[in-house]
């Protein structure tokens, strides 16, 4: 350990393991943007590019950084940045089962709340863990019933009796 790292932050560390910790834990969207932007380590400065929101600072980054890595995150960060503020629900169904990122994808699950939706999401989703996931919002027992016999995926089926089985307890 360095003398200069008991009086620095972490996320100023001479260990980039420590810096990446700390960087995960960071709240402060200046000091993120100064690490993305500054770090010695493309794995560091990946970490606190994944945890910006300012669409701006994240354009920045998508566009110019050296790292591809960082281009990336970027780029998947303010994806995810818009998916948590879209309400359309046809279009975050859209999100959830065609995006590629899967960050995104679950996002796009989450904020679903319409049930004809997360039912299209659940029965049409090209990726079992998709569809896995607006299972476990659905209410509709019929749609879950039909998960349950037909989805190709086990784990998806198991996940749909596992939902209905709550829904039935709860009355």
């Amino acid at each position: 350990m360095a003398l200069m790292d008991r009086f620095s932050p972490e996320w100023k560390h001479s260990d980039k393991n420590i810096r990446r910790a700390a960087v995960g834990k960071l709240t402060d969207h200046a000091v993120l943007a100064e690490v993305a932007k500054k770090d010695s380590s493309g794995l560091v400065r990946w970490t606190a590019a994944k945890r910006l929101t300012d669409l701006l600072v994240l354009a920045k980054f998508a566009r110019a950084d050296i790292s591809e890595i960082v281009r990336k995150a970027a780029v998947s960060a303010g994806r995810l940045h818009l998916v948590r503020k879209m309400t359309d629900q046809e279009m975050l169904a859209d999100v959830a089962m065609w995006e590629g990122d899967s960050d995104v994808r679950k996002a796009a699950v989450e904020a679903l709340t319409d049930q004809v939706w997360l039912a299209v999401v659940a029965n049409k989703a090209r990726i079992p863990d998709v569809r896995e996931a607006a299972v476990g919002r659905l209410t509709q027992q019929a749609v879950l019933a039909l998960v349950a016999k037909d989805d190709s995926d086990e784990d998806v089926r198991q996940a749909a009796e596992k939902r209905l089985q709550e829904l039935q307890n709860a009355r």
